[in-house]
């Protein structure tokens, strides 16, 4: 599945840094938040990033910036990934509305540390098509995302976000215990983690975003 048009919901630091690199890897971005001025800030802290690292030899600012587009709500797109508040609540209203909005084969992501990727398919009737993508901070510095999958994401979901060299992401994805967070980034940044939890390879690759690495592939149990 060609995934050339993101949508990014959440102009904040998390969000500005995801907008970034999705645009430096040469897709279109459309960047929203609902809050009057955050896309102009965010705006402003790509340019600045942007800037800071073409002085090391990074991608031309101009032209990562061109990428991306700026827009007043929603729009359709082949990739949601949204970075809003860590609210339940708020999360769920956004992925019933995304729901409506893109096509049903696009896929909706969330960039969430803690909520269960299961709870926010729920709100859609898409749940196949639902997924986590937790990047870290800062986002263009720090090579690293975990993927998430959902009780009910599917492979050719999870396929179309992981590519580990073979095609294919982790075969036997592990199984996140009850009362155990949805995110686990390795064992030794989880030490009192279940070792069960530890069951894809440690160096996939997300080709999405300029080889990024993947530390974990997990199924949220809630």
């Amino acid at each position: 599945m060609e995934l050339e048009h993101v949508l990014v919901v959440g102009a904040g630091q998390m969000g500005a840094g995801i907008a970034q690199v999705v645009a430096a890897s040469g897709r279109r971005v459309s960047l929203y938040d609902a809050a009057p001025g955050a896309v102009d800030r965010g705006l402003e802290s790509i340019r600045r990033s942007l800037e800071k690292l073409a002085e090391k030899g990074g991608a031309d600012p101009d032209e990562v910036l061109a990428r991306i587009d700026p827009v007043g709500d929603l729009v359709p797109a082949e990739l949601m990934i949204e970075a809003v508040v860590e609210d339940a609540a708020v999360k769920e209203d956004l992925f019933r509305r995304a729901d409506g909005i893109l096509a049903a084969e696009a896929i909706l992501a969330s960039n969430t540390s803690s909520i269960p990727i299961t709870s926010l398919a729920a709100a859609t009737r898409r749940p196949a098509r639902v997924i986590g993508m937790h990047f870290f901070n800062p986002v263009p510095v720090l090579k690293l995302v975990e993927v998430i999958r959902g009780l009910d994401t599917s492979d050719e979901t999870a396929a179309a976000i992981v590519d580990d060299g073979r095609g294919t992401m982790c075969s036997v994805p592990a199984r996140v215990p009850p009362g155990t967070s949805a995110t686990v980034v390795s064992p030794a940044a989880a030490p009192s983690a279940p070792s069960s939890l530890f069951a894809c390879p440690t160096e996939s690759r997300l080709s999405l975003f300029g080889s990024r690495i993947v530390a974990l592939s997990v199924t949220s149990s809630e």
